[in-house]
């Protein structure tokens, strides 16, 4: 059988209660900040920024198999009892830039990121910080009673 998520809505404008079956094309989980829409390319499909010191990079949203490259590459450092950098941890999945998500080049971003001058390393935690604040899991309805538009945070119990 097909599975369904089915949770409950209340109209913030009627009280009436919905049931609401959870879509994709009902989710909204990223709001782009205002502050990055200048810097999105649509052709590179990358956030590309320039600083004042001519500094130039680029931050991409991280796909599945890159956050889980990330994941699986400190699971396996801190195995080994090897400590990672923290702020690399964090930056890592913006900065694949659609490079191959493995172990090599885990390796070959350390490294970068091992040169990148500290302004760069405060300014991209920063970014990242307004990103990751504009990220979450809202179901958006339209109430079947009164018409209203409407919001309700989407929870994952386990």
């Amino acid at each position: 059988g097909e599975n369904k998520l089915i949770m409950p809505f209340t109209c913030n404008s009627c009280g009436h209660k919905d049931e609401i079956h959870v879509t994709k094309e009902r989710l909204n989980v990223f709001n782009q900040p205002e502050v990055f829409e200048k810097y999105f390319s649509e052709n590179s499909r990358k956030f590309e920024f320039k600083t004042k010191k001519g500094d130039e990079f680029s931050l991409s949203l991280p796909t599945i198999a890159e956050a889980t490259t990330v994941i699986e590459y400190a699971r396996e450092k801190s195995l080994k009892g090897q400590k990672m950098d923290r702020a690399f941890l964090k930056i890592a999945p913006f900065i694949f830039n659609g490079r191959r998500a493995n172990d090599q080049t885990m390796t070959k971003l350390l490294a970068e990121f091992n040169s990148w001058p500290s302004d760069r390393i405060m300014l991209v935690n920063d970014l990242l910080d307004k990103l990751q604040n504009s990220i979450s899991t809202k179901v958006v309805h339209s109430c079947s009673n009164c018409g209203a538009d409407g919001e309700a945070p989407v929870d994952f119990l386990i």
